[in-house]
């Protein structure tokens, strides 16, 4: 679970989804869960276009990527939906919700074994 505090630039965004996806050792089927909540950036239509071609890159590493989005208002939520639409990719699949106990249940996650990171 990655969680977003503060301001997160775009950039920093993108630059944690290449060091998170990079490594070698990560499943070939990877669920990915941000909580978006506690941040004070909400992503632009026009940033969730540079996410995209940044996630778009990764893609080939994974057979699978199902990444959950948490968020609160209505601005993030209107980009993040904007995203969902732009997203289709063959392997990805993205979903937005309110709720953490619904992102970890779209994501089937057991979270006594995995790891936490804060952004």
């Amino acid at each position: 679970m990655v969680k977003l505090e503060g301001e997160v630039s775009v950039t920093e965004l993108i630059e944690f989804f290449d060091t998170a996806t990079a490594s070698i050792d990560l499943p070939k089927q990877l669920n990915l869960l941000m909580d978006n909540r506690a941040s004070a950036k909400n992503f632009s239509i026009e940033d969730t276009k540079s996410i995209r071609e940044a996630a778009k890159k990764r893609l080939h590493h994974f057979t699978e990527l199902r990444q959950a989005l948490i968020i609160k208002t209505v601005q993030g939520t209107t980009a993040a939906l904007f995203y969902k639409h732009i997203s289709t990719h063959a392997n990805f699949y993205f979903e937005v919700f309110t709720t953490y106990s619904a992102a970890v249940a779209w994501l089937n996650l057991d979270l006594s074994e995995h790891t936490f990171l804060k952004k």
